[in-house]
């Protein structure tokens, strides 16, 4: 991939961090989609499942697809496939433990959610993070809220349901980071595929990540300031790794030759 090219999606990437920037701080997104007569509550909810290990999973298979099929013969093939696959699942696993075992913890910042829960009277902010394991959180949050029922009455079940279970501390938000990560290498991967479909297609990538972040905060599970934040890290991230002159020469299925 020449200069130029890695320029086109660096600069999209950060455009798009500035862009989710301004839709999440000037419109009012923030508990945008909790309530059960939301009609985009399940939507929000759906984009932001897809930004999971399970998403992240498939759509990284998939740009070790696009790369393995950049090859005439097999064996190269496969090789570029399984070492792209792994090493970019290990990446963006040691991105998220790093965010969540030493910034999310130092910071101590407690997810919106669980505050407006509060505010409701159903926990106790303090008695949620003074538990340690996040499984051990989300029982407490969930005996909490089938006590009083008739307070979350109102909430769409499903995203009840996830605040349930996130209740890890809220900057910078792992989702964003995580999405604007691997969308940032999947859009250098289909930029530099030799198939014109697919470079035509290269800005996708990044605006699953976009949709990742700002549903994070119209769940109202993240704050503005994290989703942002979390965007640029995972965009810096990417920035970074195309710097390692391994790893960029992964990303080029050109430099391989046949």
């Amino acid at each position: 991939m020449n200069k130029n090219a890695k320029k086109k999606v660096i600069y999209l990437a950060l455009f798009m961090v500035m862009l989710v920037g301004v839709v999440v701080f000037l419109f009012p997104v923030s508990f945008s989609a909790y309530r059960a007569n939301h009609v985009l509550a399940d939507f929000w909810l759906t984009i932001t499942n897809t930004g999971v290990a399970k998403g992240s999973i498939l759509l990284t298979v998939f740009g070790g697809l696009i790369l393995a099929i950049s090859h005439i013969t097999l064996k190269k093939g496969l090789f570029v496939f399984f070492v792209f696959t792994i090493s970019t699942l290990l990446t963006i696993k040691l991105a998220s433990d790093f965010n969540e075992v030493v910034l999310k913890r130092s910071i101590g910042h407690a997810r919106p959610s669980i505050v407006y829960l509060e505010n409701m009277g159903i926990v106790k902010a303090d008695s949620v993070y003074s538990r340690q394991q996040l499984e051990e959180r989300s029982n407490y949050v969930r005996s909490m809220a089938s006590v009083k029922k008739e307070e979350t009455a109102y909430f769409n079940q499903n995203v009840l349901e996830h605040w349930i279970h996130s209740t890890g501390h809220s900057f910078p938000s792992g989702h964003a980071q995580n999405a604007f990560l691997l969308g940032s290498i999947l859009s250098f991967v289909l930029l530099g595929s030799r198939f014109q479909l697919t470079k035509s297609l290269y800005f996708l990538p990044l605006i699953w990540a976009s949709l990742i972040a700002v549903s994070r905060v119209t769940l109202g599970v993240h704050r503005p300031v994290d989703v942002t934040i979390g965007a640029l890290i995972g965009s810096i991230e990417a920035i970074l790794i195309f710097q390692i002159p391994l790893l960029k020469s992964l990303f080029q299925p050109r430099d391989f030759g046949e």
